[in-house]
């Protein structure tokens, strides 16, 4: 009887992740990644992925709340690392808020977000570094939107695990200018489409920095 031939699993290579020159310049790779709204029946909830899909609802908002800044809006966008990684360097954040137009008369006022990094390990949530936009003004009754630019300095390294969620929270403080309330809103809609008058984009857009190893 003639000997068996032998077979061997040939061994996987891993993948070779690639980096700009800029990059390894700096030594920290960038992750980009869009915010959006879902709805699991009726329980809402935000997240952060890389993938640009149509989201449930493609904004978020609240009214005004008396003629003094308070904050209307407390959004958690989430994502759950695959693996460990090491955040450090500059977040840059792309944001759109205004307000839509009313059918009746509707007052004047302003608007600003508020963005943080935070880690969330599954019982604690740690702050990393925060940043504030500009100050959006505006009009009576008619829509108005703009999309800010902010960075946000995370000069610290912050490790997450894998399993960890990285956590971008967008808080939208506003104030109305006369009688009426007024609805501010925060756009997240990956997609890009539909933008509202003044906005340059209707995505919520963060990069992410972490540091490489190389």
């Amino acid at each position: 009887m003639g000997k068996m031939p032998s077979f061997y699993r040939q061994s996987q290579n891993k993948p070779l992740a690639t980096f700009s020159f800029n990059d390894i310049l700096q030594g920290v790779g960038v992750l980009q990644v869009y915010g959006y709204h879902h709805q699991e029946d009726t329980t809402e909830s935000y997240g952060m992925n890389t993938i640009k899909m149509f989201p449930n609802n493609q904004s978020t908002g609240a009214n005004t709340d008396g003629t003094s800044f308070s904050k209307r809006l407390d959004l958690d966008f989430d994502m759950v690392l695959g693996d460990s990684r090491r955040l450090k360097g500059t977040t840059r954040v792309n944001i759109t808020i205004g307000t839509f137009a009313t059918g009746s008369a509707g007052t004047s006022g302003d608007c600003y977000a508020i963005v943080k990094i935070r880690k969330w390990d599954g019982s604690t949530e740690t702050e990393i570094a925060n940043a504030q936009t500009e100050q959006v003004t505006y009009p009576v009754q008619t829509e108005l939107f703009e999309t800010k630019m902010i960075e946000i300095d995370t000069t610290t390294t912050t490790s997450f695990a894998k399993g960890d969620t990285l956590r971008v929270t967008v808080e939208l403080w506003g104030r109305r200018a006369g009688a009426s309330e007024r609805e501010i809103s925060i756009m997240h809609n990956p997609k890009d489409s539909d933008l509202p008058t003044g906005a340059k984009s209707s995505m919520l857009e963060i990069q992410l920095p972490f540091e490489l190893d190389i």
